[in-house]
């Protein structure tokens, strides 16, 4: 992934550009109340009446894994990971938002910005839902309107990293008294 920038910041830029969604609403309490949100404790989660989008990996799995020395340096290693995470997206709001617009954000992560996204991160977005799940149960007792769809994107992590070689190493000659006995009598066949 270009910079490696994580996955989920990736799908927030999306659905934030898709939907013309604010960063945030403001704040209350001193708190920052986000639209589109990578999950966090930190995050002030419900506060308003806006919609509200959480992103968060659920799951991940190494598709690939290598380890390669670049070509115009021999000295430099890289190592590279394909790593296929399952995202979950849950859209709410208090009031009728998640329910009227839960579907941009389907149409959202299949736009041409999506795909221009992908292209220029190294990431690839599979299986988009055909439909949401009702969840608003998990919000307990509060009147949420929540939403949540799952799906995976796959990308790749690169790490580079200086290789130690001998001119970098310390190096302390000993030579003990019968080697260099044996040099003086037969000289250095080495």
């Amino acid at each position: 992934m270009r910079d490696n920038e994580e996955i989920e910041k990736v799908i927030q830029k999306i659905l934030l550009h898709e939907l013309g969604l604010p960063e945030t609403y403001g704040t209350e309490s001193g708190k920052i109340i986000p639209s589109v949100y990578i999950v966090s404790p930190l995050i002030s989660q419900g506060s308003t009446d806006k919609l509200q989008i959480a992103i968060q990996s659920i799951g991940s799995k190494v598709v690939g894994n290598n380890v390669r020395y670049n070509p115009n340096n021999q000295f430099e290693e890289i190592k590279e990971c394909v790593i296929s995470d399952m995202i979950q997206i849950d859209v709410k709001s208090r009031n009728n938002d998640a329910r009227t617009r839960r579907f941009e954000v389907l149409t959202s992560l299949a736009s041409t910005y999506a795909k221009q996204m992908q292209e220029y991160y190294q990431c690839k977005i599979f299986n988009i839902p055909s439909g949401f799940s009702n969840t608003q149960a998990a919000e307990g007792a509060t009147l949420i309107n929540r939403y949540t769809i799952t799906f995976s994107v796959e990308y790749l992590q690169t790490y580079k990293k200086e290789v130690d070689y001998y001119d970098k190493f310390s190096l302390n000659a000993r030579i003990d008294s019968e080697e260099k006995q044996f040099n003086q009598k037969w000289g250095n066949v080495l």
